[in-house]
C-alpha cells in the first residue's frame, strides 16, 4: 500500500498552484498523510491555502485529471478527492463536483477549463 501512496503523492506533488508560483507539494496542500487506502478505495484529502480559495475546484479537478492520466496501474481503485474538513467555505460543492462522474465529465468538456487545468498539471 505504501507504494500506491508514494505513486499518488509524487504524481500530484508537482501540480502548480494557480495563484502562487509553487506546487501543491511545496505548499503542503497535499501530503502523504492525506492519502488513505481502504480496500479498493483511495481517498485523497487536500487543504486549500485559504478558506475562500477561488480556484479550489480547479485544483481538485487538476488532481483528478492528473491521476486519471498517470495512475494507469490502479484502474481498479475508486478515487475520491476530498477537501479536508473546515478548510474551505464551499467544501461540499467542491467535493460533489469533483467526485460525481457525470459532473466531472461535463467539466472536462469545457475547453477553457481544460486549458487552465492543463497549465497546472504540465
Amino acid at each position: 500500500m505504501q507504494n500506491i501512496i508514494d505513486d499518488i503523492y509524487y504524481i500530484i506533488y508537482n501540480i502548480r498552484d494557480p495563484e502562487i508560483p509553487q506546487t501543491l507539494g511545496q505548499l503542503d496542500v497535499i501530503q502523504k498523510e492525506f492519502i488513505n487506502i481502504e480496500g479498493q478505495r483511495i481517498t485523497i484529502y487536500w487543504k486549500p491555502t485559504v478558506k475562500h480559495c477561488s480556484f479550489a475546484l480547479q485544483i481538485a479537478l487538476s488532481i483528478r485529471v492528473k491521476l486519471s492520466q498517470e495512475l494507469l496501474n490502479y484502474k481498479s481503485y475508486k478515487i475520491h478527492i476530498i477537501v479536508k474538513d473546515n478548510l474551505h467555505n464551499q467544501k461540499s460543492q467542491i467535493d460533489k463536483q469533483v467526485n460525481d462522474k457525470e459532473r466531472y465529465l461535463a467539466a472536462m468538456e469545457n475547453e477553457y477549463l481544460m486549458n487552465f487545468i492543463n497549465q497546472l498539471i504540465n
